[in-house]
């Protein structure tokens, strides 16, 4: 089995619903939606600085904004969890900017759009590393790749997922109620690793 004792296998399941709900929202529904979000928003064109900048090209720099964001933060908070040795509450901590990010989005306002795309960044990256990592604390070498080749399946399936559960919910609520959902995957994956957090402080 992958894991040996009902506490691993917790462990397991929550460290795969984090990275699960990461790749959902951010590489499923985020990165899908976002060209059609800011189409909604600024239209098909938007001046910046007297420049006149395409809604394809807003889209482009504000993806690539977030993977400066997150190439940055991932290392950092990486590097944190190794120093407190909690990668949970680290994890917990790191979920903030998620949920803060998507509800900015679902404001739908110009600031908050400018706002919430990189918040959404900062974590992404950690979130799967901290995921990641996590699954290697589980220790037994032997059932590592297997435990591994599980998380990034899932991860995958998540991320394929998203897009079509976007769209199919769009026509019906629409992209910032979609947003708005996505804070609230993240809040709840908040209190799950708040919880993981106080049972790892107790041991």
């Amino acid at each position: 089995s992958l894991a040996a004792t009902p506490a691993v296998r917790v462990e397991f399941a929550s460290a795969t619903a984090l990275y699960a709900a990461n790749r959902l929202a951010i590489a499923g529904v985020l990165l899908s939606t976002l060209g059609l979000f800011l189409l909604e928003q600024v239209g098909e064109q938007v001046q910046i600085a007297g420049h006149t900048l395409g809604v394809a090209t807003l889209t482009g720099l504000g993806l690539g904004l977030s993977t400066l964001v997150a190439m940055t933060s991932a290392p950092v908070l990486g590097g944190l969890s190794d120093r407190v040795g909690n990668r949970w509450r680290v994890a917990s901590g790191g979920l903030v900017p998620d949920i803060a990010g998507f509800s900015l989005l679902a404001i739908g306002l110009p600031l908050t759009t400018l706002v919430g795309v990189p918040l959404t960044a900062v974590t992404s990256g950690s979130n799967q590393s901290l995921a990641t990592a996590l699954i290697g604390d589980l220790g037994n070498a032997g059932r590592q790749s297997r435990r591994l080749g599980v998380l990034f399946t899932v991860g995958d399936l998540a991320s394929a997922v998203g897009p079509l559960l976007a769209y199919a919910l769009i026509p019906w609520i629409g992209v910032k109620s979609v947003y708005l959902l996505g804070a609230g995957l993240f809040a709840a994956m908040f209190f799950v690793t708040l919880r993981r957090a106080a049972r790892h402080k107790r041991q």
